[in-house]
């Protein structure tokens, strides 16, 4: 009877433990990403010999299509898009073709951050830039940023908009454009928005009862250098230029006051080198 007992316990051990394989095996099965790699080559391979203005070699065009579908699914049609909208912009086709192999690899959110931003930059509706510096602008906030691909769009838009709107700042749109990337790249670490941020110390800066009433010029600068620290440091720019200058706080003057704030804004980032 002993026997047969565990004769039947060595079984369900046994059928268990090839049960837990096979789920095992199916969970690292789900895991691996599948790609529809056949279908992306064919319509790489497919769109490229229906250009007529574009002549490419056919053993390039087999390098391309492979090239592609290397980047999972979706990658046909990302670097389609690319593609059809730079060579629309008059790019010639071996950099448009090497530029939106970029993306083919890539997501489509990123994708469609590179198209929206390079149609923004370069078509006389938006900043109207050249051909050159509207490429880069838009792998600036796609392909190059770290952070998530929403937030860089949705910054860079808002940063425009202030920056246009805004009879104050009265900058040529290239320079609203530049620095509108600049404070967006600054907020790839952060979950906080960079762009308010930015709004919020330049409206302080120029025009807030209490604050310095600093240029315009100057605040353009000195905002986006007090961003280096973070969104953070323009909370703590302005509380600690308040406190400053207060009876009831350090009753500094003005001009104290603006150099304690910068300090305390500087220190937003805690450093491996702090006591």
């Amino acid at each position: 009877m002993r026997q047969v007992f565990f004769s039947v316990l060595l079984f369900s051990f046994v059928v268990s433990c090839s049960h837990k394989k096979t789920i095992d095996k199916t969970n690292d099965e789900d895991k691996l990403t599948q790609c529809l790699s056949t279908r992306e080559f064919i319509t790489t391979r497919e769109y490229l010999q229906s250009l007529e203005e574009i002549k490419i070699k056919p053993e390039q065009v087999l390098e391309i299509s492979h090239k592609v579908a290397e980047g999972c699914t979706g990658s046909a049609q990302r670097f389609i898009s690319v593609v059809d909208l730079l060579h629309k912009a008059k790019l010639d086709a071996t950099n448009a073709i090497k530029t939106a192999i970029y993306f083919a690899p890539s997501d489509d959110k990123t994708t469609r951050n590179f198209r929206e931003v390079f149609k923004f930059a370069y078509l006389e509706s938006g900043l109207d830039l050249d051909l050159h510096n509207s490429i880069q602008m838009a792998l600036n906030l796609s392909k190059d940023y770290q952070g998530e691909q929403d937030k860089a769009y949705e910054e860079f838009k808002k940063l425009i908009d202030f920056c246009t709107n805004m009879k104050k700042m009265n900058l040529p749109l290239g320079t609203c454009g530049s620095m509108a990337v600049r404070i967006t790249k600054k907020g790839e670490k952060f979950q906080a928005s960079t762009a308010n941020a930015y709004i919020s110390l330049f409206n302080f800066l120029v025009e807030d009862s209490v604050g310095p009433k600093v240029s315009v010029l100057e605040s353009v600068k000195l905002a986006e250098e007090l961003l280096e620290q973070g969104p953070q440091s323009e909370i703590n720019f302005i509380q600690a230029y308040k406190y400053a200058l207060s009876k009831k706080g350090l009753n500094y003057s003005k001009s104290d006051s603006f150099k304690f704030a910068q300090k305390m804004a500087k220190l937003t980032i805690k450093t491996d080198n702090l006591p």
